[in-house]
């Protein structure tokens, strides 16, 4: 859960917080913008407002870590980092590296010269330059995979954010994306 210093407790926030309440879900809370003026006590009324959503932080005996972070001034992300790590490994989260691809679309956008491509997240799998996949309506042979440095990939395995082209057209933000045998196999799906 990202919240903005400055911003507070949300709507919004509110919002995801009783989603991840009601789901059991684990919560870390990244208090974001932490280089501005006033910060610390800006902390302090997060927690405060956090608390007041029924959100138990660390540092009043619960189970959610506050981290306070700068993301312009990238103060802070390694703590951060190292918060979300510590959960996953709590919770014995892991994916299947091997296999076909799964993931899902982030954002796609139509680059010049380039056509219709997307920024995936991969899920589970490895995806490979050359693979055929479906992503949402649409399917297409890969002939570019990037991260997101634009440095070209020879796989990508899970969690990894990467650039695919080689779509027919552009997907939607949230398509699921599969790796299929082939062709003929993503003009069925």
């Amino acid at each position: 859960l990202v919240v903005a210093l400055d911003a507070g407790v949300q709507g919004t926030t509110r919002e995801a917080i009783q989603y991840a309440l009601q789901a059991g879900c684990p919560m870390v809370v990244a208090a974001n913008k932490v280089d501005v003026p006033g910060a610390e006590e800006l902390v302090s009324q997060l927690a405060q407002q956090l608390l007041a959503e029924q959100v138990m932080l660390e540092e009043y005996g619960g189970d959610v870590p506050l981290i306070p972070v700068s993301a312009t001034k990238r103060l802070h992300l390694d703590t951060l980092r190292d918060a979300l790590l510590l959960q996953a490994e709590m919770l014995e989260l892991h994916a299947e590296p091997s296999g076909d691809a799964e993931g899902v679309v982030l954002e796609a956008m139509v680059h010049k010269g380039v056509g219709p491509s997307a920024m995936v997240l991969v899920h589970r799998g490895q995806l490979r330059p050359a693979d055929v996949v479906v992503v949402g309506q649409t399917w297409g042979r890969m002939r570019g995979l990037h991260d997101e440095l634009g440095r070209r990939l020879e796989a990508a395995s899970p969690s990894m954010p990467v650039r695919i082209n080689g779509l027919r057209e552009l997907p939607s933000a949230g398509d699921s994306l599969l790796v299929v045998a082939n062709e003929s196999r993503a003009k069925e799906v």
